[in-house]
């Protein structure tokens, strides 16, 4: 065989679920490390017309060897993952070219794994992400992750000042909760009533940005964590104060979000304290 090659990708490297991770890493390597990799009881279900189930580590190491034995060259890579647990679904892209018939092949699919007793224990190979995501139970998870990434953006966007892309995904109507602590404490209503609530801290605080330390989901529910920063406008005395940040998402858009000084506080009102 010319070339076979599953790129050990930064997506591998973040999968948090060891099992999977060495599985994927080994699934070109050395037979014997393969095969260390598999539950006994391993079921694994390939794209084909007719849906057969590979049972058992013989069975399943076959499985790979026969497919490895199609190409003349190929390479793997992972280019996303959607993980919660022992249920991990990642996209896996295919570059190849068929050993007897010299067709080139450029396909993805997606990979389920489940995990039991720290080794792959179920893998079932989908053509669609939605369908993989629901089989695998993970799509709570995956709305979460885009949650997070939303609020990163915004984020981004409020510390080189950029408002329309600091209220991306913000609902018209948001409802935005000023800390108990601050002396003018109240909701603000709205995105022109935001603006101008944010306004206000950039002429307190020259050089206004927002140290996130921190970004954590559940469920509809984000909550970001670090510091306000800035310039006393007055004093020119260097600001420093801590601040959580919880959003409320409701069909993709942030709804609500509250301000608590003390960020402890913050993960309680998400549900997310220890």
């Amino acid at each position: 065989m010319a070339d076979t090659a599953l790129a050990v990708s930064e997506e591998i490297l973040e999968i948090r679920n060891e099992a999977v991770r060495r599985f994927l890493s080994a699934f070109d390597g050395d037979r014997e490390a393969f095969r260390e990799t598999l539950h006994p009881e391993i079921e694994w279900y390939p794209i084909e017309k007719e849906r057969r189930v590979d049972k058992g580590v013989d069975a399943a190491t076959r499985n790979r060897d026969q497919w490895l034995e199609t190409w003349d060259e190929h390479k793997l890579d992972v280019e996303e993952v959607v993980q919660d647990g022992d249920d991990v679904v990642a996209l896996i892209h295919l570059i190849g070219r068929g050993g007897s018939s010299g067709v080139e092949v450029d396909v993805r699919f997606w990979a389920q794994f489940r995990v039991r007793d720290g080794k792959v224990a179920y893998i079932y190979d989908h053509e669609d992400r939605d369908a993989a995501i629901r089989a695998a139970g993970v799509g709570e998870y995956a709305m979460s992750q885009e949650n997070v990434d939303l609020i990163k953006r915004q984020i981004e966007a409020l510390n080189r000042g950029d408002w329309e892309a600091s209220t991306e995904g913000v609902s018209p109507q948001v409802e935005w909760v000023v800390a108990r602590e601050h002396p003018s404490s109240r909701t603000v209503r709205g995105l022109e009533e935001l603006r101008v609530y944010q306004q206000d801290w950039r002429q307190m605080l020259g050089g206004l940005r927002f140290d996130c330390e921190e970004v954590i989901a559940r469920e509809s529910v984000v909550v970001a964590i670090g510091r306000i920063k800035g310039i006393g406008a007055g004093s020119g005395a260097e600001i420093e104060v801590p601040i959580g940040f919880v959003s409320r998402f409701c069909d993709g858009l942030v709804v609500k979000v509250e301000e608590y000084l003390d960020p402890s506080e913050a993960l309680e009102a998400a549900g997310l304290s220890e």
